[in-house]
């Protein structure tokens, strides 16, 4: 333990996730039922399906309570956010999407991460430039990359980005920073499930486009087909049982006709 506790002390980072990863766990039993995940980092959310909290550091303002402070040590609440969906905690800034589909961002803007235009840090949240009908939404780190996937009315999927971008992390063949989203293009996939910042890195999973069969159809329709090989005689249509009236009367027949 004591070699555990040195080992933080030298390194600030490892100290304010070890004090997150603590006080996550002391409020796991606050969370609701089928509540939405929030993604990792640094300062990591909790979400009550009404209210975004967060705790930790707070340097950049991406606590998003209206204050900027070196550590906040017990969670509060974002200030003037509500019907939020998913969240995702990056360097130093934080997104958020409403039910309404669209992104909000808070905290550190050194580098455009928030997506509104500017560079001006903010410690409530704003909403991200010309974003709509978002469907996920990623931060990074190391200082901060943002990421969304759109869908359009017809049902294509698109990969925005925006913030820094010094090691290429937003995917547009430049080392350029963008302080609004610019659309990820040079890739080949049909469409996309899901997208993963990590610091100055990026994943998106692909798909083949197929739309997927609800679960259980497919495995029974083909269940019920090996069972139809394996019992040719299933799903014919058997002879009705006959009544002990209708035997009876068959009999009597066979009697008369003696």
């Amino acid at each position: 333990m004591k070699l555990h506790m040195n080992l933080l002390h030298g390194s600030p980072r490892l100290a304010r996730l070890a004090g997150t990863a603590a006080l996550t766990a002391g409020l796991a039993g606050t969370m609701a039922s089928g509540a939405p995940a929030a993604s990792a980092g640094v300062n990591f959310p909790v979400i009550n399906q009404k209210a975004v909290i967060g705790w930790g550091a707070n340097t950049g303002g991406q606590l998003g309570n209206g204050v900027i402070s070196e550590a906040q040590l017990t969670p509060v609440q974002v200030t003037g956010l509500s019907g939020v969906t998913k969240i995702a905690a990056g360097g130093t800034f934080s997104l958020a999407l409403r039910k309404d589909r669209t992104v909000w961002a808070w905290g550190n803007n050194t580098y455009g991460e928030l997506g509104n235009g500017t560079t001006a840090d903010s410690s409530v949240p704003v909403q991200v430039t010309g974003l709509s009908q978002v469907t996920s939404i990623a931060a990074g780190g190391d200082p901060g990359s943002s990421f969304a996937i759109r869908i359009s009315s017809t049902g294509v999927t698109s990969l925005w980005a925006w913030g820094d971008n010094s090691r290429g992390e937003l995917g547009d063949g430049t080392l350029n920073a963008h302080s609004t989203p610019e659309q990820v293009t040079g890739f080949s996939v049909p469409g996309i499930a899901g997208i993963s910042a990590g610091d100055a890195f990026a994943f998106l999973l692909g798909t083949d486009g197929q739309r997927p069969q609800p679960a259980g159809v497919e495995s029974a329709d083909k269940d019920d087909r090996a069972g139809q090989r394996d019992h040719p005689a299933r799903g014919r249509r058997h002879p009705r049982a006959r009544s002990q009236v209708e035997r009876d009367r068959a009999g009597l027949g066979r009697q008369h006709a003696r």
